[in-house]
């Protein structure tokens, strides 16, 4: 579980794909999150 990071709660996802792909779309979503908590 991701060296103890993941709660025994928690939903835990597999995506697989391409990181040309999935690499923007993470950053894009990372970039949007700190931008609404003013944290960019």
């Amino acid at each position: 579980k991701s060296w103890g990071k993941v709660k025994d709660d928690s939903d835990v996802v597999t995506v697989i794909g391409d990181v040309s792909i999935t690499f923007p779309l993470l950053m894009s979503a990372v970039l949007e999150k700190l931008n609404k908590e003013n944290l960019l």
